[in-house]
């Protein structure tokens, strides 16, 4: 059951991430256009925003883990016989699934802003 509830929430967390990364293209258009004008190329506008993807799964990542941590360690207070004991190894998957699915949630996204067209980006802004 934990196993279900878990991966339904990093299912959702990944949709919240390629949502948020989807808008931050369309929002920052003009500025993608003004890069690209200015000499980026595809790769380089894939590699802003994929990095983007990634801090947000890095930060995601290590605040779900505390604050999970957190949680668990409060619910042992009102739960008789649960123990709650964080791991490293706990953190470190957690930290790496997080990264791991907000980086694929950015990829459609990171794509659609590397193959705008600058002229209809600065146009379209």
């Amino acid at each position: 059951m934990v196993v279900l509830i878990s991966s339904i929430s990093v299912f959702v967390g990944a949709i919240g991430i390629a949502n948020v990364m989807s808008m931050s293209v369309h929002e920052r258009r003009g500025e993608i256009g003004l890069l690209k004008a200015s000499g980026w190329s595809n790769l380089e506008v894939f590699r802003l925003f994929i990095a983007e993807a990634l801090w947000l799964g890095v930060l995601g990542g290590a605040i779900g883990a505390t604050v999970g941590s957190l949680t668990g360690m409060l619910a042992e207070g009102f739960i008789p016989g649960l123990r709650v004991e964080p791991s490293l190894v706990a953190f470190l998957k957690g930290m790496g699934l997080a990264v791991l699915f907000s980086l694929i949630g950015g990829i459609i996204p990171s794509v659609r802003a590397s193959r705008l067209s600058p002229i209809e980006a600065i146009r379209g802004a």
